[in-house]
């Protein structure tokens, strides 16, 4: 990444007149000094990583959480910022029109994570118990179809202070919901689909 920065610099013209204003009219020199500007770029080096991997860790009731480790592994990460987007629109297939429950929209949160040295992080995806719970009624009493699901397309990002942020990996993200089990995947754009599901409850 590249920054552009402006340094300012003084400097003085010697005559012979050292230590005397110019502007008294007493001698002809010019020792004073003179603002001046001048334009650098300089390189900042700023390392992202090359993608993730992607490991099941556990469930949390309805919700998977997965365990990722930063690309390459050992890679300078303690201290490093990183975030979740959206890349696309999300879509929810299980709320309809009347429902009570919130329709997912994208990411859970944007809020910057600070990574500890070994760049592991966790993410939790699928949905929660209580709208397991109301959309295995509501929709079959609707005539509405099960299982259902939605779709986030998330983007992982890391920042090059101090204001930029760089994709490193872009996942599919899948919270399903059928009538005795619930499914949750995080899988890579491209690559394998890392999927897993239980009964619940």
């Amino acid at each position: 990444m590249y920054q552009s920065w402006l340094l300012r610099f003084r400097y003085g013209i010697s005559n012979g007149c050292e230590g005397q204003d110019p502007s008294s009219g007493q001698c002809n020199c010019s020792n004073y000094p003179v603002d001046a500007y001048a334009g650098a770029v300089i390189t900042v080096n700023c390392t992202i990583p090359t993608g993730e991997t992607i490991a099941s860790l556990m469930w949390d009731n309805s919700v998977h959480v997965w365990r990722q480790t930063l690309t390459p592994s050992n890679g300078s990460w303690n201290g490093r910022q990183i975030r979740e987007t959206d890349f696309d629109a999300a879509a929810d297939g299980c709320w309809f029109d009347g429902s009570t429950r919130t329709p997912v929209s994208g990411v859970s949160s944007t809020a910057p994570l600070t990574l500890g040295p070994n760049g592991i992080y966790n993410d939790r995806v699928g949905y929660g118990t209580g709208d397991v719970s109301y959309y295995r009624v509501e929709r079959p009493a609707r005539s509405l179809p099960m299982p259902c699901a939605y779709v986030v397309n998330q983007s992982m990002q890391m920042l090059c202070p101090p204001s930029n942020w760089s994709t490193f990996a872009q996942n599919v993200l899948v919270g399903r919901i059928g009538l005795t089990t619930v499914e949750s995947e995080r899988s890579p754009i491209g690559g394998p689909v890392n999927k897993v599901s239980r009964t619940y409850p």
